[in-house]
Formats: structure tokens, sequence, C-alpha cells
């Protein structure tokens, strides 16, 4: 049974046939995945070249009736050559497939470790630097949120007097002031446009025609009771297309929302202050 050596920087066979094909290719230095396919490769077109050199081998004895006993002995010696060329080139490819597998988990197992210290380290020593910067950026943001509920706050209990004394308009909060898009304001839209009216001969006042026919294709008010009113005529009057429409401004969300727990365990939450 073979067995490797494993490092960082490649791997080595000790033991065995593919082995000792292994260190007489590459030497007893450590060998990478990379340096073993490119040996592949190479050994690849060795072997194409040995299968061509067979295959011309088999079509040369194709002649064997015409051939002399020396060109009989020739032929056959080259067809043995070129058969026993192929089996160690095939044997070798095979045995150097076995190490490019091999090199390349060696390589992966490599790059792991070295990315399982980096994180060791990372763990270690960035992330408790950055823990306490958190914890000095937290207590002053604290700091912030306190002083702005405190105005807050101030800023309720005023209104709250305001509305029982108002001495001044109302106070704005910082939260509407500062942290809100204005409302939309879409103002009412009129049109002028005409209409029909007659004057009531009993009240005296004007009124709509609501009902009218047709006379050669002209639109004629009457009273409803198909008698055409020669006393209407037309005006013209506002009228609201659009009526005014308020769209609230976005706001952003709420600072009251805000938590922010301790950076080690043992310690006391920043935000909201612990009483």
């Amino acid at each position: 049974m073979a067995r490797r050596s494993h490092g960082a920087r490649g791997f080595q066979m000790n033991i065995g046939t593919d082995m000792d094909l292994i260190k007489r290719i590459f030497g007893s230095k450590p060998v990478g995945a990379a340096a073993i396919f490119r040996e592949i490769a190479k050994t690849n077109a060795d072997l194409d070249k040995a299968r061509a050199r067979l295959r011309a081998a088999a079509a040369a004895l194709a002649d064997i009736a015409v051939m002399t006993d020396g060109e009989h002995a020739a032929a056959l010696a080259d067809q043995t050559e070129a058969t026993r060329l192929v089996a160690r080139l095939e044997a070798r490819i095979a045995a150097l497939q076995d190490a490019h597998v091999a090199a390349q988990k060696v390589e992966a197992d490599a790059a792991l470790l070295a990315r399982a210290k980096a994180a060791k380290r990372t763990v270690e020593v960035e992330a408790a630097k950055l823990l306490d910067r958190y914890d000095a950026l937290a207590a002053e943001l604290a700091d912030v949120l306190g002083g702005l509920r405190a105005i807050r706050e101030e800023t309720d209990a005023v209104n709250a007097e305001l509305r029982r004394n108002p001495v001044h308009s109302h106070v704005k909060d910082y939260g509407t002031l500062h942290r809100k898009h204005p409302d939309q304001l879409t103002p009412e839209r009129r049109e002028k446009r005409k209409k029909w009216v007659y004057r009531n001969r009993w009240t005296g006042c004007e009124e709509d025609v609501a009902v009218f026919t047709y006379v050669d294709g002209e639109k004629v008010p009457t009273d409803g009771r198909g008698n055409i009113l020669a006393n209407a005529y037309q005006i013209e009057e506002d009228v609201v297309v659009q009526s005014e429409r308020v769209r609230a401004g976005m706001s952003l969300p709420s600072l009251d929302d805000i938590y922010l727990p301790p950076g080690r365990v043992g310690s006391k939450q920043h935000w909201p202050r612990e009483s």
C-alpha cells in the first residue's frame, strides 16, 4: 500500500511502483498539483505519438506477404516496441493522475488550514479591538440618544401646557422638523364651464336647465314638459374639477427603536439605558 507524506508545500511519495515513478520524474522535492498536471499533459502528447507509431506498425504488417524475413522481423520488432511504449505511457499517466488528485487534496487542506489559523487570529485579536471600538462608539451614541429623548420630553411637556395656555404656537418636535419630508399639497383646481339657466317667473331666481331636446341637431333647453324655454341663456361658472389634497411627507424610522447591546458579556447595554 502506498504511503503519502503530506505538507503545506506539496507531497512526497516514498513506497511502491507508482511512487518510484513519481520520484524518478520529479526527484525528492515536494511536488505541487500544477507541476503534475503539466507532466500529465506532456505524457498524453507522448502517448498520442506512441499510439500513432503502433498504428503505423500494424499497417506495415499488412504487406507481410511480400516482406523479406528481415523486413518482417523489423516490422514485428517495431510493433512490439511501440506496444511496450504505449503500455508504459498509459501506466505513467494513471500514476500521475493519482498523484494529481492527492496533490490537489494536500493543497486544499493546506489552504483551509491557513484560513482557519488566520480566522482564529482575527477572532482573538481584531474582533476584540473592534468590540472595544464598538463599546466606545455605542456609549457616545447613547449620549446622543439620551439628549434627543430629553428634548422630546420637554417639547411634549411644553405643548401640553400650551394647549391649556396658548401663549405660543405648537412647537414641532425634532422628528417632524428635521426627520420628515414636508407634506405635499396639491391645490384645488377649477375650470370655467358654461351652463344653461333660466329665470323662474314666479320666484325671480335663476335656475339650472335640467332637460334638453334637440332641434335640427342643436341642443335646446326645455322646461321638462317638452316646452322650449325661450328665456334660457348660458352663463359661465367656476367648477371644481380637483379638490385640494394633502399627501403626508415620508418620515425616517424612529430613533426610539434603536437597541445597543453591550459589546462583551458581563457589560451593561448601552441603549436603552438600564435603570
